[in-house]
């Protein structure tokens, strides 16, 4: 296309240069050459007149090419539904089924709706962004019907569809086609009405799978566009086919009337619909009126009375409001999708000061005592970016875009966050890691997303912010499978994703090795090194000049990371001769007898056994300051509670909240090499009960370490599990035999927490009973009695994660180690 593209431009150039032009073309700069700047004799125009006139054609080109795309999907579409369905059959009103009731028909099965739905919305996006126009599209549907050969065509019956009117219908919500080409044509000759009725198929809505939602498209569209249409009274005389379609324009009435008298009397059932007939009325509903269902169910999830929550404490307060159901922002229209995301995003996701609130008719405003979004209007944001994934891009985008910022204001040192903006990084952070992955697998710019959060992994302090970020980078990295990230590891000009929808194409990169590694984290550079390995195995580096494969390793870790051969083995040729080549070095181990020489050698060890020392305390925190001393630490408070006199919780808890939380699963690691260690000692071919009650404690009693991160150490691809008989029976008991593990997995089954999580109604209260039971805390002051000090850091609202969600991604590097 490219290529087809630059020899257009040339022939272009070439034919304008020998064309005649006007005189009133060539008036211009007048330079002595003669009027225009042109040589008397010669008619050429000037580079810039042939760019732009072949930057408009290369556009109108595009245009056409993705109409016939589009056009030749929907008429597939069109067939495959008008396949499954029986439109020849009347309907028998006193049969109806589940789906429907006296005022709403909806077929027993319409699955195949899931289609439209996501070509409405390309639809919508591709006129929304001027890239086709609605007059284009509209005579495109007619052709596809009416052949251009004949008005009256044989088969044009057959190929009539209430479909095309719908798709139609999505458009009009569109503020510039229903003041445009829509509003013109009805002040005028009405020729696009009189196609949309020589398109409706009245059979439809009277057979056996009719489906009002489509089948009401043309009332929808006459009821919508009522007040531009002249002579209301005397349209049904100018176009005789309408008395097909009106006699059933009082449905619609119906449907109205009982949307607004449910609201009136303030009962939801329309608006939560969890009922499939109750979600196609609003649906329809929808189509009709401009912002009435999207209007209407922003104020049912952020309802005007102050009903205020906490989430699990009461720094995290949100206002309580109503739960909308998958179904139904599944099937309105489109535009409705577009502007209740707008609100959502503008009142609640938009502000540095936190979510924006409405009350008696004053400005939005912050409300003093709610400080975090409602779960429900989180769940809402999700279910529409999937709903309309093309015409709500730009918000993903903003949103981007914000997290680019703020990760390169972390770059610059010393950045200080508002707890409003610790709150929507936490909450954004969630949503992506635990719902939005999906939609990022196939995202354009997913290659390049590490770049949004790579300095925050650095210098991230929050501990529970760091969390979500450190699971969500992991599980970027997993989604990867193009040569596009390789790239995007070498790309130190990165500007983020360009937020207009025709961009500039890029220039030639100039891929470089950066200055500091991607990751500190050892669980992420390992990982990362892995999906290395696997996109060389399955697509190598796509002949991208410039790009090193050694270049790309090396660019992970500060140090390169040793793997047991059994590991190298799986990895791809070019992989394993890197790491032959750099010759990593193991990680250093520490025996219990020298931690223990330590601990005696080291009189600010006292501390730990003796609280209230504040010189003690202060001397045992600087001795541990330097990043080599740090990993010991662990492994000293692990000897210090296998004895009968256990460590000072409280001092080991000051000690570490001043070890980065970036290092975290490093010296986790360190501290199961000293536990394995310890065994081998004591000439112990398996692990003990007492060592396995002891790691039992660290991970779930005391939470000094992370689960996830004891069961990366074990599996982590520097030993071989098949000749460890130690860490391979560890590893067992952390997934399979320890008791507190096995507790949570039991109340995680019980709760029966949905993998189809979008149609998980009560996805929020197993949520908060699973917390209940088995609270969770960041900053080691679980078992800690009174208030800890220092203060822990401030709460962040947890709406998604917890424990069980955090150990999966790490579970899957695990099995592959295991295999």
């Amino acid at each position: 296309m490219r290529n087809h593209r630059t020899m257009q431009r040339k022939a272009m150039a070439a034919v304008a240069s020998d064309s005649y032009m006007p005189n009133s073309k060539l008036a211009g700069s007048g330079s002595a050459n003669g009027p225009g700047g042109l040589a008397v004799n010669g008619n050429a125009p000037s580079g810039d007149s042939v760019d732009g006139d072949g930057t408009d054609a290369e556009r109108r080109e595009a245009s056409m090419l993705l109409l016939d795309a589009m056009a030749h999907r929907i008429e597939h579409i069109v067939r495959f539904i008008q396949s499954q369905c029986d439109f020849d059959t009347l309907l028998d009103e006193r049969q109806l089924n589940a789906n429907s009731d006296s005022t709403m028909i909806v077929p027993r099965s319409f699955g195949y709706w899931e289609h439209m739905n996501e070509v409405a919305d390309q639809l919508y996006y591709f006129v929304l962004s001027d890239t086709i126009s609605y007059q284009d599209i509209h005579e495109r549907f007619y052709s596809l019907v009416f052949p251009a050969d004949s008005d009256i065509h044989p088969g044009s019956e057959a190929r009539k569809d209430n479909s095309y009117i719908w798709l139609l219908l999505q458009l009009l919500h569109i503020e510039k086609v229903a003041a445009g080409p829509v509003r013109h044509d009805l002040a005028g000759d009405e020729d696009m009405l009189d196609q949309l009725l020589q398109m409706y198929n009245e059979r439809q809505i009277v057979s056996r799978d009719a489906f009002y939602l489509r089948d009401l498209a043309l009332q929808a569209t006459m009821n919508h566009q009522q007040a531009n249409i002249r002579d209301n009274h005397g349209v049904k005389f100018r176009h005789p086919r309408m008395a097909v379609a009106m006699p059933f324009a009082p449905v619609l009435y119906q449907l109205q009337s009982e949307f607004g008298q449910q609201f009136k009397d303030e009962k939801y059932a329309l608006l939560e619909g969890r009922s499939v007939c109750a979600a196609m009325k609003t649906a329809t509903v929808s189509q009709i009126r401009q912002y009435v269902v999207p209007n209407a169910l922003y104020t049912f999830l952020v309802p005007a009375r102050e009903t205020v929550q906490q989430l699990q404490g009461p720094a995290t307060t949100y206002l309580q409001g109503g739960n909308v159901g998958y179904q139904l922002l599944d099937f309105i229209n489109v535009g409705g999708k577009h502007r209740l995301l707008q609100l959502i995003y503008k009142m609640m996701l938009a502000h540095e000061q936190g979510p924006q609130f409405q009350f008696d008719g004053r400005q939005p405003s912050t409300r003093a005592g709610i400080s975090c979004v409602a779960p429900h209007v989180v769940d809402t944001v999700y279910m529409l970016l999937y709903n309309a994934p093309y015409s709500n891009e730009l918000m993903m985008k903003e949103v981007l875009e914000k997290l680019r910022r703020c990760d390169k204001a972390m770059a610059q040192g010393g950045a200080r966050f508002s707890a409003a903006n610790l709150r929507w990084l936490y909450t954004v952070y969630q949503l992506m890691n635990c719902r939005l992955l999906r939609f990022f697998k196939y995202y354009a710019h997913a290659s390049h997303l590490v770049h949004h959060l790579r300095h925050s992994l650095v210098h991230v302090t929050h501990r529970q912010l760091y969390r979500s970020l450190e699971c969500f980078a992991l599980c970027l990295v997993n989604l990867q499978h193009d040569v596009g990230f390789l790239q995007a590891l070498l790309d130190p000009a990165y500007h983020g994703v360009p937020l207009t929808p025709h961009a500039s194409a890029p220039g030639a990169i100039r891929y470089s090795k950066p200055k500091h590694a991607w990751f500190e984290c050892a669980m992420l550079s390992r990982n990362a090194a892995v999906v290395v390995a696997r996109i060389e195995t399955m697509r190598g580096l796509g002949d991208v000049p410039g790009l090193s494969l050694d270049d790309c390793l090396d660019s992970l870790a500060p140090q390169p990371q040793l793997w047991a051969p059994a590991v190298l083995r799986y990895l791809p040729r070019a992989v394993r001769a890197y790491y032959a080549r750099c010759a990593p070095r193991a990680s250093p181990r520490v025996s219990p007898t020298a931690v223990q020489q330590l601990v005696d050698a080291r009189p600010e060890h006292a501390a730990l056994l003796h609280a209230g020392d504040a010189a003690a305390e202060a001397a045992l925190v600087a001795f541990y300051a330097p990043a080599e001393r740090q990993a010991l630490f662990l492994c000293v408070v692990w000897a210090l509670h296998a004895r009968d006199t256990p460590p000072v919780l409280a001092v080991v808890r000051r000690v570490l909240l001043a070890f980065p939380p970036s290092q975290m699963s490093s010296h986790t690691s360190a501290l199961v090499d000293f536990v394995v260690a310890g065994e081998a000692e004591r000439g112990s071919a398996e692990p003990t009960d007492a060592t396995k009650a002891q790691l039992d404690d660290f991970m779930f009693r005391l939470q000094l370490v992370h689960h996830e991160h004891v069961v990366f150490a074990l599996t982590r691809g520097e030993h071989d599990l098949r000749t460890d008989r130690m860490r391979l029976l560890l590893t067992r008991h952390v997934l399979l035999e320890s008791p507190q593990f096995s507790q949570r997995l039991d109340a995680w089954h019980q709760l029966d927490f949905q993998g189809r999580y979008w149609a998980d109604y009560g996805h929020w209260e197993k949520q908060t009973a699973y917390l209940a039971r088995f609270p969770e805390f960041f900053e080691f002051e679980a078992a800690l009695d009174g208030a800890p000090e220092p203060t822990p850091a401030l709460s962040l609202p947890v709406y998604y994660e917890n424990a069980m969600v955090r150990l999966l991604p790490v579970l899957e590097f695990a099995l592959g180690r295991m295999v």
